[in-house]
């Protein structure tokens, strides 16, 4: 039985199968080089964004949270580039289960496609409340915001299906 935390780990860095002392040790070294990376952001944007609170708040709040969003992107790109160097992601099978490897890919993949189209939805009239106000209800149910949702769903689904079956990986028999 697994505990939370290798659960967790396996979830956030895409590692599947058994996590052994080479693997842990390699998410280690990924996780410290961008935790100091985020350590040393998080003090330069705060101290950043004190300095210009003062003066514009709605600009300065802005700027954080765009930064922080860009350097979001930036350190979830390098540890995907990371593990993938460093096959960590792969998915090894053997070649008389792939067909059904991929059937459960796929099948994962479409309940992961349906949350993040309903999370989008969501955030999306959420986020057009805040903007310009309105009722949630109205929102939820705009034709724009479920023809949006939707698309950007099914494009999520295709990409991270496309990126399941590249994870995909044969075992050689010796």
């Amino acid at each position: 039985k697994e505990s939370i935390t290798i659960k967790l780990i396996k979830h956030f860095y895409g590692v599947t199968g058994v996590i052994d002392e080479y693997r842990r040790g390699e998410i280690d070294k990924i996780g410290n080089k961008a935790f100091m990376l985020l350590y040393g952001y998080i003090l330069l944007s705060t101290f950043i964004a004190i300095l210009f609170i003062e003066n514009n708040p709605k600009g300065a709040l802005l700027a954080l949270a765009g930064s922080n969003i860009v350097v979001f992107m930036g350190i979830s790109g390098y540890i995907v580039w990371k593990t993938s160097r460093l096959k960590l992601i792969d998915i090894e099978v053997e070649e008389d289960k792939m067909k059904v490897t991929k059937r459960k890919l796929i099948i994962k993949n479409i309940g992961a496609t349906i949350y993040f189209a309903i999370a989008i939805h969501f955030l999306n009239a959420l986020s057009t409340i805040m903007m310009d106000g309105g009722s949630f209800v109205a929102e939820l149910t705009s034709w724009n915001h479920i023809k949006s949702s939707l698309l950007s769903g099914v494009l999520f689904g295709v990409l991270m299906l496309i990126f399941s079956f590249i994870r995909l990986k044969k075992i050689e028999d010796e």
